[in-house]
């Protein structure tokens, strides 16, 4: 195994906070109700449009389009007001790059928004990762493994010669579509209980312990 590919919210940065305050405010300029952080991490992890779906309940698709739109150029001037690398994040992907491992992003996060926090958060100018791949019109959002074969592929990667790091459910089933072994992570938004009983075999509490493995 030579290759490591991460989710990129609830894997290596905590963007929790971020994210519910510009759909919060995107809401509420449409009349709808918001949502406290805990509801939202429930709701992020299939994209901004499903999430944006299961805040709006009873939103016409127009009206869908308009909030995504919205949202999508609010999160944009905030997208790391307060998103930072969880703790230990940035030591790990140091020490794994100077092991001689090749690191890689594929997430849902639409793929401007990936880009720009992996270059703001991940010195120098998010050259640490040989490939970040955000959600497109070109992919199938997870658990579709699309994106992550993509990017195996430009890579020259074999799935048996990577594995896929993330914080849920849908990173699961992403990763075992995709054939690569999955590793979870109990720091994210759906934490440990969630992650085995979704099926993880592999669940870790700190991003130290990826070197032991």
């Amino acid at each position: 195994m030579k290759t490591i590919i991460f989710d990129l919210d609830g894997t290596l940065c905590d963007t929790l906070a971020d994210i519910t305050v510009s759909l919060n405010r995107v809401l509420a300029a449409k009349g709808y109700q918001a949502y406290s952080f805990a509801e939202v991490s429930g709701m992020v992890g299939r994209g901004a449009p499903h999430m944006i779906a299961a805040a709006a309940k009873g939103a016409t698709s127009e009206e869908l389009s308009e909030l995504s739109l919205a949202y999508f150029e609010d999160y944009a001037r905030h997208l790391s007001d307060t998103t930072r690398p969880y703790a230990g994040i940035s030591e790990t992907l140091t020490e794994l790059r100077a092991r001689g491992f090749t690191l890689a992003v594929v997430t849902n996060k639409p793929h401007a928004h990936a880009v720009r926090l992996a270059q703001e958060l991940f010195p120098p100018h998010g050259q640490i990762f040989a490939r970040v791949q955000g959600q497109s019109q070109k992919f199938a959002t997870k658990p579709n493994p699309e994106s992550l074969l993509f990017v195996l592929a430009s890579l020259g990667v074999s799935p048996d010669e990577a594995i896929y790091v993330g914080d849920s459910d849908v990173d699961l089933a992403f990763a075992q579509n995709a054939g690569l072994p999955f590793v979870g992570c109990a720091w994210g938004y759906r934490g440990r209980e969630r992650l085995l009983e979704a099926g993880a075999e592999v669940v870790i509490d700190k991003p130290e312990e990826l070197l032991k493995l």
